[in-house]
């Protein structure tokens, strides 16, 4: 399967530039909602969570309670914020950044 060959090869070059090698680990990616993505860690409630996740899962939990006309704009300026500095750094795919990775 030549996905999965070039898949694991990525996996393992990032995780070897990135100084992950033997903490990565398989996981599940879609638990059960919007909080439960990821590898479970040892953060178990919001009351613990780390100040970043914490101050995430709150205002995650307000945009879901906004208008949908309003949580669209909220989407559309965070895109519009995002867009030049993801693909100065090459994380647009098919951009001059990404190909010259």
């Amino acid at each position: 399967d030549n996905h999965k060959t070039l898949r694991d090869q990525c996996v393992e070059k990032f995780a070897n530039v990135l100084g992950l090698k033997g903490v990565l680990q398989s996981a599940k990616a879609m638990h059960s909602g919007l909080f439960e993505y990821g590898a479970k860690g040892k953060v178990s409630s919001p009351a613990n969570a780390l100040p970043r996740r914490r101050q995430y899962e709150m205002e995650m939990k307000e945009r879901k309670s906004w208008p949908q006309g309003d949580f669209s704009k909220w989407v559309a300026s965070t895109r519009q914020k995002t867009a030049l500095p993801a693909e100065q750094v090459g994380l647009v795919k098919g951009s001059k950044k990404w190909t010259e990775r």
